[in-house]
């Protein structure tokens, strides 16, 4: 798994965004486009971790890196990247943003239609557990 977790986890692969938060968001969380603080085509794109359940879209991706609150950093939109399971994830199954506070920024299996897709498990996963997951954003499955 090591050899395969380094090939997945490449850096370079993401995009510029900006954390226009007051709090640090980790790397491997998963956020949603902040379409409220991004006022100006000429800086990066504005992410943020979900505050209110239920409000996870439009999704983004899963953060490359560390992002420092004000800063900007990498965002994988493609690709592999490992994040952390919220409840019980099969090999395979498709994914979204978790919508329970505790656990906002972790992914958890995709209920119908109603929450966007940020894309499918490649190994199961407990919850808590880390699971990689190959970056397929959909807006709904």
């Amino acid at each position: 798994m090591a050899i395969y977790s380094q090939l997945a986890e490449r850096p370079g692969d993401g995009i510029a965004v900006k954390n226009y938060g007051v709090a640090d968001i980790p790397e491997g969380t998963a956020v949603i486009w902040d379409a409220v603080t991004n006022i100006d085509p000429q800086l990066p794109q504005g992410i943020l971790v979900p505050t209110a359940a239920g409000a996870v879209v439009p999704v983004a991706g899963v953060t490359d890196e560390l992002i420092k609150a004000g800063r900007t950093g990498r965002l994988r939109i493609n690709g592999e990247k490992t994040c952390v399971a919220h409840g019980a994830i099969a090999m395979g199954a498709w994914v979204q943003i978790s919508s329970t506070s505790a656990h906002m920024g972790q992914v958890k299996t995709l209920v119908g239609a109603s929450g966007g897709q940020l894309g499918q498990a490649r190994n199961a996963a407990a919850d808590g557990d880390p699971v990689v997951i190959e970056i397929l954003l959909a807006a709904s499955a």
